[in-house]
């Protein structure tokens, strides 16, 4: 806190607080928190491959990419590009 009095003083006869409800924002929070797990979930576990691409490389792949293509995820993310892929097969 800043440019707080202790409350000991005997000269002290009011104080000023300035307080904000931020219930709102921290449920807003926690929701988009568990809909982050969700979608991370169900990406995780798809029975299809998953990826995002960003500047012409894989930025994101899950386990069923990986299987479907060959590659660990190490040796995809950020190192190969979809074109790659598609060469090599």
């Amino acid at each position: 806190m800043h440019g707080v009095q202790s409350l000991d003083e005997s000269n002290v006869s009011s104080m000023v607080m300035n307080l904000k409800d931020i219930t709102e924002r921290k449920m807003a929070e926690e929701a988009l928190q568990e809909s982050e797990a969700k979608y991370r979930t169900v990406v995780e576990n798809s029975l299809v491959g998953f990826y995002i691409i960003q500047d012409n490389l894989f930025r994101f792949v899950n386990k069923r990419l990986c299987e479907i293509l060959g590659y660990t995820y190490e040796e995809i993310v950020d190192k190969i590009s979809p074109l790659t892929v598609l060469i090599l097969r």
